[in-house]
């Protein structure tokens, strides 16, 4: 709603950053210029997906996780974090954070 008529939304990173619904409604009313988006609340969305049928969205798939780059470190990442747990500390990118107890925790 702070949207202005122009903006457009782009979202990569998760799909609950975005109420999907209020989402739909600015754009199929045209509050805001458009959005392009690779995250939904169901993937993969399918052609029969509502966002599919608006002219102001560009969808792609998501790609963040499949680089060369991102798919060669990853296993590392993994050891990282979870080294990180077993000794109590908290990682540095957390997607549930909170939802863990780091006390009950053991090796």
């Amino acid at each position: 709603g702070l949207m202005k008529p122009t903006a457009f939304l782009i979202n990569t990173a998760r799909s609950g950053l975005i109420d999907e619904n209020a989402m739909w409604e600015a754009l199929y009313h045209k509050r805001i210029g458009g959005a392009a988006l690779d995250v939904f609340d169901v993937e993969p969305p399918g052609i029969d997906h509502r966002l599919v049928t608006l002219d102001n969205v560009t969808l792609t798939q998501h790609q963040a996780g499949t680089t060369v780059h991102a798919m060669g470190r990853s296993p590392l990442r993994l050891c990282t974090h979870m080294s990180a747990l077993f000794e109590g500390k908290e990682p540095k990118t957390w997607i549930n954070r909170g939802k863990v107890d780091l006390r009950k925790l053991t090796v």
